[in-house]
């Protein structure tokens, strides 16, 4: 605990430098045990006009790898649950967006959370790059697709067009509605 006013004070410092042979750490946190729940670090920061509860100056950031290639890198182990970014109001999951990897396809896809159900709402397949917008249904033929799908009614597999447009059946007969260019 500090009660240091001046600026820049610092509670913890902690500095480590020096030639290492592998890898060096400036601050090693682990929390393991049998624990309702285990968090390895825990930060916060309130009380100022402007509050960061963390910065993180130089290199990339990691989640799931202790080699990351890019500012941020996500990666989830096989059989865990896909890398994913999910941005949601409040504690509990009732409304926010998430972009995921797909387990199954590999698409990435973006959804929308509304009373806590998970409706996705644009598809990018990871095999060919088309987009869907509505579906995750696209014509198998085209080398790039772009469906865009209403409510009722997905685009088909068949036509192998390059844009496929759907919105709700009309009359109740399914198929009828939509533009194949």
């Amino acid at each position: 605990t500090s009660t240091d006013t001046t600026a820049s004070s610092k509670a913890l410092n902690i500095a480590h430098s020096g030639v290492i042979t592998g890898t060096g750490y400036g601050g090693y946190f682990s929390k393991t045990g049998a624990s309702t729940t285990n968090v390895g670090l825990y930060a916060t920061a309130s009380g100022a006009t402007n509050n960061y509860a963390a910065v993180f100056e130089a290199g990339n950031v990691g989640i799931g790898t202790t080699s990351p290639t890019s500012k941020l890198h996500i990666l989830s182990s096989a059989g865990s649950i896909a890398p994913g970014i999910a941005l949601m109001q409040g504690d509990a999951p009732t409304y926010g967006y998430t972009w995921r990897r797909d387990d199954i396809t590999g698409n990435l896809v973006m959804a929308r959370v509304e009373l806590g159900v998970s409706n996705d709402y644009m598809t990018i397949a990871r095999d060919s790059g088309s987009v869907g917008i509505g579906t995750g249904v696209f014509g198998s033929s085209a080398t790039k697709t772009l469906a865009l799908g209403g409510p009722a009614t997905a685009p088909t597999t068949s036509p192998a067009d390059v844009v496929q447009l759907y919105s709700l059946d009309i009359n109740a007969v399914a198929g009828q509605a939509g533009l194949h260019i």
